[in-house]
């Protein structure tokens, strides 16, 4: 699986909005699915993350830039009669 996702395309405001609909929801949930048909990324954004936001207006053309970071926590559970790998926490 590819560690990178991109998409690009020409939208307008109402299939726009179903997308950051779409983006909220998972929010809610706890669990974001993304994927291009090729790859596909299931997200699980922790409690706390950073969010930026930018706008820039140059030559006509406004660009608004929405972005998510958070740290991914392994989960990784292995159960093997009684053996059993859980990551620390802090």
């Amino acid at each position: 699986m590819s560690k990178e996702l991109k998409h690009e395309s020409i939208e307008n405001c109402e299939s726009a909005v179903q997308y950051l609909k779409a983006i909220g929801e998972g929010f809610e949930k706890g669990q974001l699915v993304l994927g291009n048909g090729k790859d596909q990324f299931l997200l699980e954004p922790s409690d706390r993350l950073k969010m930026k936001v930018k706008v820039k207006r140059k030559n006509g053309k406004v660009k608004v830039s929405v972005k998510f970071i958070w740290n991914e926590e392994a989960d990784i559970k292995v159960f093997n009669n009684d053996f059993q790998l859980i990551p620390e926490t802090a």
